[in-house]
C-alpha cells in the first residue's frame, strides 16, 4: 500500500536542487547507488557513507535511522499539528496510537493554557474580573472562591445522593 507524506517547501527546494545535479542514467532517482548508477542507493551505503558520519560530526550517539521518523512526528507536534494530521503522516492506524507514542511530548504542552490569557493590551473583556488574591490570605471572604498560593479557584460542586 502506498502512503503519501507531505513535504515542506524547503525540503522540496533542496530535493529539486539535488535532482538538477543527478547523473543522466539515474533520472528517476535523487539518491543513486555507488556501483550501480541506475539503481537507488542501498541502505547499507546510505548509513555507512552518509548517516553515521553525519551523526559523528554532529556529536550524536545512540541515534538510529528510525529515530528520524520519530523526530518528524515530534516536530510536527511541537509545531502545533493536530494529532489526526500526525497520525495520517505517520501511517498510524488511529489517533490513539499517535497519542500513546507521543504522550511524553503532549505532557510538555502544559504551558499552552497560558495562551488563553488575554493579551497585555487594554482590551475590554466580556467577563467579570476575578477577585484579587492577597499574598497571605488562605481563604477568600467570598464563599464561592478558594484562594490558594497558586491562584483563585472555584470550589468543586458536590451533589448529595
Amino acid at each position: 500500500m502506498t502512503r503519501h507524506v507531505d513535504m515542506s517547501q524547503q525540503l522540496r527546494h533542496v530535493l529539486l536542487e539535488l535532482c538538477e545535479h543527478r547523473r543522466p542514467q539515474a533520472e528517476d532517482l535523487v539518491f543513486f547507488g555507488e556501483r550501480k548508477k541506475d539503481k537507488p542507493i542501498s541502505l547499507r551505503a546510505l548509513l555507512g557513507k552518509y548517516f553515521r558520519p553525519t551523526l559523528a560530526t554532529a556529536g550524536l550517539r545512540g541515534f538510529v535511522f528510525h529515530d528520524l521518523r520519530h523526530t518528524f512526528g515530534s516536530l510536527l507536534l511541537d509545531a502545533g499539528a493536530a494529532l489526526s494530521y500526525i497520525a495520517e503522516q505517520m501511517g498510524h492506524a488511529s489517533v490513539t496510537v499517535t497519542a500513546t507514542v507521543y504522550a511524553h511530548a503532549l505532557r510538555k504542552n502544559r504551558g499552552f493554557v497560558n495562551r488563553l490569557d488575554p493579551p497585555a493590551t487594554s482590551q475590554l473583556s466580556a467577563t467579570r474580573p476575578q477577585p484579587e488574591v492577597l499574598e497571605n490570605l488562605e481563604i477568600s471572604t467570598s464563599p464561592f472562591f478558594l484562594a490558594t498560593p497558586e491562584g483563585v479557584e472555584p470550589p468543586t460542586l458536590r451533589s448529595e445522593v
